[in-house]
């Protein structure tokens, strides 16, 4: 019983202090944030804060590995293509709060291509079986894919998701498969 109450009390001070970051994520850069004000806003004390986390670094690391684990975990059936697309917008608007911050907000490009790189493994290796072109063309084009991929899904969420998850899907893939076509046939 004492174990379930330290439990949850565990997890109401994670969920706080993910709050407030977030809150301040939201209006200035990671470098400009610091315990002392995420603790203010929390309303928990710099003890609960390091016994939870390393220090903000690791607060923001553990946020992104969770959405990456969601949007990971939501593509582990197979699927083919465009399916594959629609399911990682789909996941980013299930999940917008968040990805507004670290996909829009005060954050760096990096991780929204770690996101874009999930679906572009897969098809990778289908666009790579298909091609005689050489490996470190397939290479050039997965990172020219991923990165365009990224701007694409970052402007979607800036823009306030106004295209359909479905509709965005299939324009992205309308250009990813104009590119891919083009240079690995």
């Amino acid at each position: 019983m004492m174990e379930d109450k330290l439990h949850r009390k565990r997890q109401y001070s994670r969920m706080v202090i993910r709050g407030a970051f977030l809150g301040l994520l939201e209006k200035r850069p990671l470098n400009k944030i610091t315990v002392k004000e995420i603790c203010g806003l929390a309303d928990v004390n710099r003890t609960t804060f390091y016994s939870n986390f390393y220090d903000i670094y690791d607060l923001h690391e553990q946020i992104q590995d969770e959405l990456y684990k969601k949007i990971e975990v939501s593509l582990k059936k197979p699927k083919a293509g465009k399916e594959i697309l629609i399911e990682v917008f789909e996941t980013v608007k299930e999940n917008i709060d968040i990805c507004k911050i670290l996909f829009a907000g005060n954050s760096d490009l990096d991780f929204i291509r770690k996101v874009m790189l999930i679906p572009y493994a897969q098809l990778l290796k289908e666009w790579s079986a298909k091609s005689d072109a050489p490996a470190a063309t397939h290479s050039y084009i997965f990172e020219f894919v991923a990165n365009g991929s990224a701007g694409f899904l970052n402007k979607w969420i800036r823009d306030g998701m106004k295209i359909p998850s479905p509709e965005a899907a299939s324009l992205l893939e309308k250009f990813t498969s104009g590119v891919i076509s083009q240079h690995l046939a």
